[in-house]
């Protein structure tokens, strides 16, 4: 679990160093979250990490990864910097300039426009393939840096990928999950963001050995692209999925098929807006109970 170090640490100057052990990733892994309201963002992250603040830095890793980085050794895992700031603590001159604050930390080759948590952003391979970096620009006074080091950059690659597609961004100081709705199996509801709710959350009771099924399907002619995140009874994500790439179903439409429930209590599913288009969706909950 994160532990709560954010406490007194401004925006300005923010960075995140998040590292893991060298190891390919299934997506089951990235199974915890964490949720700042105060610094506006969230993002799920591999299990089994622990959190600590070295100086102005708020740095997630494991333990002998965290005291290599410590003693300042060279850590052996992955390595990702998360700054967050006003264009002006960064240097930039051109309220556009996602390839000059990219050219901030490192050179980089094969710069592809993209999105992040729903923002604009540029992302590039570092020259030497030992990383990458990612400029986010959420408006004109707040852009994001995330910079990534690896010496094993083709097995790191994919973990740090699966970390992008879980960010969110919100307002700074106020929630990022702005709605709580409670529900049961065979629910069927319709429901649309407003304009600040990068995500909504539904909660409901469950049975260990219950297979669940979970879709989020876009309203007709809604761009929504929604994605599903299921987080368990002790607040660690269990699933997660973004597009189904199922046509008929809906190639970017959500959903979750007989998913076992690994224990009993009260689960809770994050909805969250992929992009910062679109709105409107029905969401429905159906289960099967546990073998006798």
């Amino acid at each position: 679990m994160i532990r709560k170090l954010v406490t007194g640490l401004g925006i300005t100057g923010m960075i995140i160093v998040l590292l893991a052990a060298h190891e390919v990733y299934a997506q089951s892994n990235v199974s915890e979250r964490y949720d700042s309201s105060r610094l506006g963002l969230s993002f799920s992250y591999p299990t089994g990490w622990d959190v600590e603040q070295l100086g102005n830095r708020l740095v997630a890793c494991d333990l002998t990864d965290l005291n290599a980085l410590a003693n300042q050794q060279t850590p052996e895992g992955l390595v990702i910097w998360l700054t967050e700031g006003p264009r002006s603590d960064f240097g930039l001159t051109n309220v556009q300039s996602l390839p000059e604050l990219l050219a901030t930390v490192h050179s980089t080759q094969g710069q592809t426009t993209t999105t992040v948590g729903g923002y604009q952003a540029l992302r590039g391979d570092r020259a030497d393939n030992q990383g990458g970096a990612v400029a986010i620009r959420i408006d004109e006074q707040r852009w994001v840096l995330i910079y990534t080091q690896s010496t094993d950059w083709a097995n790191d690659k994919p973990l740090f990928d699966e970390i992008l597609d879980t960010f969110a961004f919100g307002p700074i100081g106020a929630p990022l999950v702005a709605r709580t709705v409670a529900i049961k199996y065979g629910a069927k509801l319709h429901e649309a963001f407003n304009a600040a709710e990068p995500s909504l959350r539904f909660t409901f009771g469950a049975r260990i050995g219950e297979q669940v099924s979970i879709t989020v399907v876009a309203d007709s002619g809604d761009p929504l692209d929604p994605a599903i995140v299921l987080v368990g009874p002790d607040s660690s994500v269990v699933a997660q999925n973004d597009d189904s790439l199922d046509p008929k179903f809906g190639l970017t439409n959500a959903r979750l098929v007989s998913f076992p429930i690994p224990r009993s209590g009260t689960y809770t599913i994050e909805v969250h807006r992929v992009g910062n288009m679109g709105s409107s969706f029905t969401l429905t909950l159906d289960n099967k109970p546990p073998s006798p």
